[in-house]
């Protein structure tokens, strides 16, 4: 496989992954928290904050992309 293929199957596919893997550690991590601590518990909705608007980020990009394509093969 060629480094380059390597480098854009890491970006399509991996950073995404890699969003949502860290979006469901958040949710856990909101979940089974200590509601006692308020820091721990401010701590956790920032990461949970952070990484939803990621993923909603990653997301709108990707059906974004996949407007324009069928945008420009309608055109055609």
């Amino acid at each position: 496989m060629d480094f380059d293929l390597i480098l854009l199957y890491l970006i399509i596919y991996g950073i995404p992954v890699a969003v949502l893997i860290w979006f469901i550690y958040s949710i856990v991590k909101f979940v089974k928290r200590d509601k006692s601590d308020k820091r721990y518990c401010r701590i956790c909705i920032i990461s949970l904050c952070i990484s939803g608007l990621l993923l909603i980020t990653i997301i709108a990009f990707y059906l974004f992309v996949i407007w324009l394509l069928t945008n420009m093969v309608r055109n055609m």
